[in-house]
């Protein structure tokens, strides 16, 4: 029954209705204007994209929102240090690169000189208050950057539904303000002017600076109201490092305080961070790795293993494959541990062809695909006659059975791990399964049709799962 719901089904098998007329929106990636993405963006990316592909497979209708960091005093810095330092030709000539070496400069500059900070403060404020040529600026540093971005979503597979930034809600961010004062929720510092929250049941913390910004809790909340408002959704995602496990909590308590969150769910999908060797990357350092320059490190090293493994590949299939692998590892070295901790790049890891590795996973794709080119399509067809003879065989189909359930799970505890977990461990039985037996050769006619509906329906069920994590495969390698 099983192996002929599958090969029913093909590409649609797994799906399940058990969250149908549910709504999710899931807020991911949400990489800074005018920084190149690095790959501490990268987990968010890759995290938020594959919870939105295994939502969908569960039945939710799912939105996917793109929270983009364009706001904020760092905007403040930029503009001072583009009008200090900027070279309008190379900025145009390389938009992303010229910008964050600016925004580096003008860090390294303030550690010398305190004073440039609080002149990137009024540079914001005049922002804040509209202020047109700088306006005119943020927008195109925004424009460039979106354009850049959107090169790297396409190498990774990865789309959005909506891109809303953090500057669409900077005059609601006020209303909100004057709400939490209104409710009693907050408070006005007679020293300072500065508003406060400390009647919730976490830590205090600020909602409006004395001079009277906007801090990102502010506009989080207004862009969460906006949300429940908007789209109504049953639950709301929000997939960001770990490190702001506190932010959240605060952000959740003060949106109860204010009957924002009512009937919605809303979690932070928290995760570990992305490690150069021991510490954090940081653009402020300087330390940030480009994720456009892993995606291209890591496509080079698939090419070299490829042509040793095959030097007569033509040119066009080595460039597909090679890409294929190459975006499938980085995906796959995030996704198949745990999202709470830190990773790093061991490459030799990441391209291992024996095990623990997204080219693992399709390279055993590809070698059923290779055994199933050389039979007639008529063997493969449904058949109610199903026997086997080995009990790996058994073994094989009831692992085939557990995969809806590992999505249902893997939506359940925001986990796509369990699925990277759950492939590595069928395309183990089917290894050990075609290392001890020859399926061709397979003399009995009925058997050998049964084998080859089994390893088909193995298959069908890596690729799907490949597919639910944003991986695609080759059909040879």
């Amino acid at each position: 029954e099983i192996l002929n719901e599958i090969n029913k089904l093909g590409d649609k098998y797994g799906e399940s209705d058990v969250n149908e007329n549910k709504i999710a929106l899931i807020d991911y990636s949400s990489p800074n204007i005018a920084k190149p993405m690095g790959v501490g963006h990268l987990r968010s990316t890759i995290i938020g994209q594959a919870l939105a592909n295994i939502y969908h497979k569960t039945g939710f209708s799912v939105i996917k929102d793109n929270h983009l960091g364009d706001w904020g005093t760092q905007f403040g810095k930029l503009i001072y240090a583009y009008q200090k330092w900027g070279d309008k030709e190379k900025i145009s000539k390389n938009p992303i690169k010229e910008l964050n070496d600016l925004y580096v400069k003008f860090n390294k500059e303030a550690e010398k000189n305190p004073e440039l900070d609080e002149k990137a403060r009024e540079f914001f404020q005049k922002l804040e208050r509209g202020d047109k040529r700088l306006v005119n600026l943020w927008r195109e540093f925004s424009k460039l950057s979106v354009k850049e971005f959107n090169k790297i979503y396409k190498k990774l597979g990865v789309d959005f539904d909506i891109y809303i930034g953090e500057s669409y809600f900077s005059s609601e961010a006020d209303k909100e303000v004057k709400e939490a004062l209104k409710k009693g929720i907050a408070r006005k510092d007679s020293a300072t002017g500065a508003v406060i929250v400390d009647s919730l049941d976490v830590p205090s913390f600020l909602l409006q600076k004395q001079d009277g910004s906007t801090l990102y809790i502010t506009r989080d909340l207004a862009a969460l109201r906006f949300r429940v408002k908007t789209f109504k959704p049953d639950v709301i995602l929000y997939v960001v490092g770990q490190e702001q496990t506190l932010n959240f909590r605060q952000l959740f308590e003060l949106s109860k305080a204010l009957d924002i969150l009512d009937k919605v769910q809303a979690k932070h999908t928290g995760f570990g961070l992305v490690l150069a060797g021991e510490e954090k990357m940081s653009t402020r350092k300087g330390t940030l790795i480009e994720l456009k320059e892993l995606i291209s490190q890591s496509v080079a090293k698939s090419k070299k293993i490829l042509l040793e493994k095959n030097p007569d590949i033509n040119k066009k299939e080595l460039k597909e494959i090679s890409e294929i692998i190459g975006v499938g590892a980085i995906i796959y070295n995030d996704l198949r541990q745990s999202r709470s901790k830190n990773i790093s790049f061991n490459w030799e890891r990441m391209l291992n062809f024996e095990g623990g590795s997204a080219v693992y996973l399709q390279y055993t794709y590809a070698r059923i695909n290779s055994i199933l080119k050389k039979v007639k399509s008529t063997q493969l067809k449904k058949t109610s006659n199903i026997i086997f003879e080995k009990d790996i065989e058994f073994l094989i189909a009831k692992k085939l059975m557990f995969y809806s359930i590992i999505i249902n799970n893997a939506q359940k505890f925001d986990f796509p791990h369990l699925i990277a977990t759950y492939l590595e461990e069928l395309a183990q039985i089917f290894n050990s399964f075609y290392n001890n037996v020859s399926i061709i050769e397979t003399k009995d006619k009925n058997l050998r049709q049964s084998r080859l509906i089994l390893i088909k329906s193995v298959a069908q069920v890596i690729k799907n799962g490949l597919e639910l994590l944003n991986i695609k495969v080759a059909e040879r390698i």
